[in-house]
């Protein structure tokens, strides 16, 4: 996210460190109703945490207790991922469970390739980051590499035999984020540290990488920065990074663009005005801009027919745009669905009818699916409290979508030193 350059670095990373951070189609008919051009086309990073087959939505949580869930499209029931039958499930300690990772795991980390699923775990002082492998109902887990590069810090994309994922060069320094490279193929090899450059300019004294998204088709790999020097001077800009020849290249910058996606030559961005200071922990509360496009390679740029607001998806379909009630903190109104020329598919009203001031809505997009993560802050006595939404792209422009939800309530015991958790699906 680009961040109005009058705020000083330590509010950005503390911002950053408490908030999880909260992308539209080609020109004539899409591919289908509900699928994606392009498997990983622009879910927002940190959002998404979700990945989808033709049979169900795999489903990666806020809580970290349990890690993964399924959902099985046919009927409706959301189950632990774990393919062992007789388990508990999720539960503290129990580290035979494969819906349970004992580091948690990386946000954004959650990827099917070639009917596998892969998740990154957490780096830990005893463990590096380790990528997992397992089937699609969850069992025969295994690891398969270890990033042996400095802590991760946000999402993971594979491509191929490599996986890219957002990490610091230095353990507890927020103001640096780097993007490496790691061959799958030999674990052996440490991560590559391939962005920035090492010619790069260093007067930089913070550089953020806000959001990763990967064209497979392409092989391209997009990126946006935050640079801040010491007298906060910023710039703000997005990077193209050409998998196949491992060269990079700025494709736009603007100190106040906000969200974006790339639709072959072309950077689709949201502009705001800040309003107060309250912009950077509340963005919503700004005025957007209708969405704007910008060609790296004519250098045109053209205002488009999309209102303005948070882009929080688009599939090389449809873009996906966040709206809210009167106020950013009185509920997620809607998700709106639009073509590229401007025109509104479907307004897809939300049930986030309990937003409360600092809670988190994720929202992002899947193959063919959109799904939304609302941790509750309306039981102060639990642990971690959380609803899952997950709707079927396919009904998309039918007006008969139904969202999905499952509640996730865990706390810990004192009387038996264990995690415990309640889960409750809607019929």
């Amino acid at each position: 996210k680009m961040r109005k350059k009058s705020y000083s670095i330590f509010i950005i990373i503390c911002v950053m460190m408490c908030a999880i951070l909260t992308g539209c189609s080609k020109s004539g008919a899409p591919n289908s109703l509900h699928e994606s051009k392009n498997r990983l086309a622009y879910a927002r990073t940190y959002e998404a945490m979700a990945d989808s087959s033709k049979d169900g939505v795999y489903i990666q949580p806020l809580s970290s207790i349990p890690d993964l869930f399924y959902l099985d499209r046919e009927t409706g029931k959301i189950v632990f991922l774990c393919g062992k039958a007789d388990c508990e499930h999720g539960k503290d300690g129990n580290t035979e469970c494969n819906a349970y990772f004992q580091e948690g795991l990386i946000f954004d980390s959650i990827q099917i390739v070639n009917d596998k699923l892969y998740v990154l775990g957490q780096y830990t002082h005893d463990k590096n980051s380790t990528v997992y492998r397992m089937d699609l109902d969850g069992s025969n887990r295994e690891e398969i590499a270890t990033v042996n590069a400095p802590a991760a810090a946000g999402a993971a994309r594979i491509v191929e035999d490599s996986l890219f994922f957002i990490g610091m060069p230095d353990e507890g320094d927020f103001s640096a984020q780097h993007i490496y490279r790691q061959n799958l193929k030999n674990k052996e090899n440490t991560a590559e540290d391939i962005f920035p450059m090492k010619n790069d300019n260093e007067k930089w004294a913070s550089r953020v990488i806000n959001e990763m998204f990967v064209d497979e088709q392409e092989k391209k790999l997009y990126f946006t920065e935050d640079r801040y020097a010491e007298d906060l001077t910023h710039e703000g800009a997005i990077w193209m990074y050409d998998i196949s020849t491992n060269t990079f290249e700025e494709i736009f910058e603007s100190p106040n663009f906000y969200t974006y996606f790339v639709d072959d030559e072309w950077v689709y961005y949201s502009e705001f005005e800040a309003g107060s200071d309250e912009v950077l922990a509340a963005p919503e509360l700004t005025t957007f801009e209708p969405v704007k496009r910008w060609n790296y390679k004519t250098k045109e740029t053209e205002e488009t027919n999309i209102p303005g607001g948070f882009l929080c998806g688009y599939d090389g379909n449809y873009c996906y745009i966040r709206t809210y009630q009167d106020t950013a903190w009185t509920g997620v109104k809607s998700i709106d669905v639009y073509t590229l020329e401007g025109k509104l598919v479907e307004s897809i009203e939300t049930t986030v009818d309990d937003y409360q001031e600092y809670s988190a809505v994720n929202i992002g997009t899947t193959y063919d699916a959109i799904v939304m993560h609302h941790m509750r802050l309306d039981k102060p006595q639990t642990y971690i409290s959380e609803d899952i939404y997950v709707y079927d792209k396919a009904m998309i422009g039918t007006g008969e979508g139904t969202w999905r939800k499952v509640a996730i309530d865990s706390w810990f015991n004192e009387k038996t030193n264990k995690i415990e958790i309640k889960i409750t699906q809607e019929k």
